[in-house]
């Protein structure tokens, strides 16, 4: 949960915590192994001792070992038991596990469930069978953070709050003269290709910088790595603050998703800095980042993404801060969040669950 983020998810979370908190909210996160770090800012009860075991899998946010699965499953029982007897007003589900999702409807707590992900098969049944046994009315919201996420959910969510980052931290205090060359930053992962950034880059005659955690090694072995050079430098997994520096000093940052994109943080974070984005057409990028502020590419391909690259470096630095202040916040999402706690708390007030239970 501490900076460097281990991903999107972790850091969504956190600025999500410290968003509300600003707002006069108490918060605490479950979240995490008791063997990391946590934020000294908020309050935070781990929910499994070790670190799940994602090796030899290639997605690391909805697959683990079976040891982690029932250890994670376990540690999720036992923290909503704990919340079960607690003074809280409700739960934020921003989990990608069943468990919660399974508990919500009777649980004496009111809950919102926020989806991060295409649907996947565990997930998905569990927000299927809550759907059955109880009615809408009884119920609080499932939230995507997109419009194109929302899609791939179907009839299952009810409400998009787009993700919102800490804009000033990723704003440098005035705009700096920019570079020549591209920035990539994420999970090293194959799904998000930083490998294509690359060639992409070096199609276009620039150099380019990469940052984040090497996540699937093997694929950082055998793609990233052999591709890296004078040209093509990994700067490692990073904070804020250096992300906000090779940000705010590259022409264009480069996103490569070969899946769609359910939201894109870095996106939002890039162009904090004011730095236009060049990307592939995938999910939900042009609502965060329209063409005023990125180009994007023709197909997903290094060679389309290299002709995005020079027409992005023609944007303007200024208006994709603006544009970021206005559309990407953290402060605009946690007001939000927090008329959908009300709603859900008040659904929860209206009448007894078991009235609301669906006939068998």
């Amino acid at each position: 949960m501490a900076e460097p983020f281990a991903g999107g998810l972790e850091s969504h979370t956190v600025w999500t915590a410290r968003a509300l908190m600003r707002q006069g909210h108490d918060v605490t996160v479950f979240a995490g192994p008791a063997s990391e770090p946590v934020p000294s800012d908020i309050d935070v009860v781990s929910i499994i001792d070790e670190s799940p075991d994602f090796s030899g899998v290639k997605r690391r946010d909805t697959q683990m070992s079976r040891q982690s699965e029932a250890a994670v499953t376990s540690g999720y029982e036992r923290v909503l038991g704990a919340i079960a007897e607690s003074r809280f007003d409700v739960v934020h589900n921003n989990s990608l596990h069943f468990i919660p999702v399974l508990h919500d409807g009777g649980f004496p707590v009111p809950m919102v469930h926020v989806v991060h992900c295409p649907p996947f098969d565990e997930l998905e049944t569990a927000h299927r069978s809550r759907r059955a046994r109880f009615t809408a009315d009884a119920l609080g919201d499932v939230i995507a953070v997109s419009e194109s996420l929302a899609s791939q959910w179907r009839d299952l969510t009810t409400a998009v709050v787009p993700n919102g980052i800490p804009v000033a931290d990723f704003s440098p205090e005035s705009l700096v003269r920019a570079g020549e060359h591209c920035v990539w930053a994420g999970r090293m992962v194959e799904e998000k290709a930083p490998h294509l950034a690359i060639d992409a880059a070096r199609l276009a005659g620039r150099h380019i910088v990469l940052a984040g955690p090497v996540q699937h090694q093997d694929y950082f072995d055998r793609m990233v790595a052999p591709r890296l050079g004078p040209d093509a430098q990994y700067l490692g997994h990073l904070d804020h603050r250096a992300l906000r520096s090779i940000y705010s000093t590259a022409a264009v940052g480069l996103i490569t998703p070969q899946w769609d994109e359910p939201f894109g943080l870095v996106v939002a974070e890039m162009l904090a800095a004011g730095t236009p984005v060049a990307a592939f057409d995938r999910g939900a990028l042009r609502s965060v980042a329209p063409e005023s502020v990125a180009a994007y590419a023709t197909s997903n391909d290094a060679s389309a993404l290299a002709v995005a690259v020079d027409d992005a470096a023609t944007r303007d630095r200024s208006a994709c801060r603006s544009h970021a202040r206005r559309h990407l916040s953290d402060e605009a999402m946690a007001q939000r969040y927090v008329g959908l706690y009300l709603r859900a708390i008040e659904r929860q007030n209206l009448q007894p669950t078991d009235q609301h239970r669906r006939p068998a």
